[in-house]
């Protein structure tokens, strides 16, 4: 599956080589459970979440410049995702919105893999590594 970043970065990767890479994120925000600290790194056109670690653990794409190492983008049709990927491991449909998730194996919590979230067939967004949460 695509567990690394078109610009050379890795999921499980130290957060360093994404500063170095992409530079500052234009946003931060921090969720600071009693077990688990979560930080959230926003650029135009990506995001990326750490763990406690400082280490990424997921890369959701939000904007047409990026790709997942297969070539998938943001603007692509759900049919080409489908092309690419074969068929999703599960698929929930609510009015025009699809979301699609292609889950690595084991298929317990926490899930890891792609999800790709659709309206209307056109890709909205991609979410690759660990999936807690895809909102449609």
């Amino acid at each position: 599956m695509d567990f690394n970043t078109p610009s050379g970065l890795f999921l499980g990767g130290s957060a360093s080589a994404i500063l170095e890479h992409l530079g500052q994120p234009r946003d931060r925000d921090t969720l600071n459970y009693e077990v688990l600290i979560q930080d959230f790194w926003k650029y135009d056109d990506q995001e990326f979440v750490l763990f406690f670690v400082g280490r990424p653990y997921s890369w959701t794409i939000t904007a047409r410049g990026p790709a997942t190492y297969r070539g998938l983008r943001v603007g692509d049709s759900l049919a080409g995702a489908l092309t690419l990927y074969g068929r999703p491991t599960e698929i929930e449909r609510t009015g025009d919105s699809t979301v699609a998730t292609w889950v690595m194996p084991p298929r317990w919590y926490p899930k890891f893999g792609i999800a790709v979230t659709a309206i209307r067939d056109t890709i909205r967004s991609i979410t690759v590594g660990e999936l807690l949460l895809v909102i449609m």
